[in-house]
């Protein structure tokens, strides 16, 4: 463990305690031009060229008609952010499920969006993973 990024890294460690989680409200993932004002309730900014990307509850910022709604998972795991091998892990998993996903690593633990109708197939897949290194 490292004192500038605290965690676990072993990656045993960390698939076998993923404990994902499911937050029970979709999330909508938008572009906006590089220069508007922030959501005050945005989940995750990303600054680019093109425009900033933002990700915010529907509760917040209500989707528009065929906007794809998202589902965010946060693998409980105390996750370092010097860890090697937990994305692809994981990216692995849902690939085989036949699940995209957009993975934001924080701090402390990571947060995949996967769409919303997939949700139950991305924790099913999750949860085996994470058994199969217990």
């Amino acid at each position: 463990m490292s004192a500038a990024f605290p965690g676990q890294t072993a990656l045993g460690a960390l698939l076998a305690g993923l404990s994902p989680q499911l937050w029970a409200i979709p999330r909508i993932i938008r572009v906006q031009a590089p220069d508007a004002a922030l959501p005050p309730h945005a989940i995750v900014v990303v600054r680019e060229a093109e425009g900033t990307t933002v990700v915010e509850s529907v509760a917040d910022h209500a989707p528009s008609d065929g906007e794809p709604q998202w589902a965010q998972i946060t693998l409980a795991v105390d996750s370092s952010l010097e860890a090697v091998g937990l994305t692809a892990a994981v990216a692995k998993a849902l690939g085989d499920a036949g699940i995209p996903c957009n993975v934001v690593a924080a701090m402390h633990h990571d947060h995949l969006f996967v769409p919303w109708a997939q949700r139950d197939a991305a924790m099913t897949a999750l949860h085996t993973l994470s058994a199969a290194h217990r």
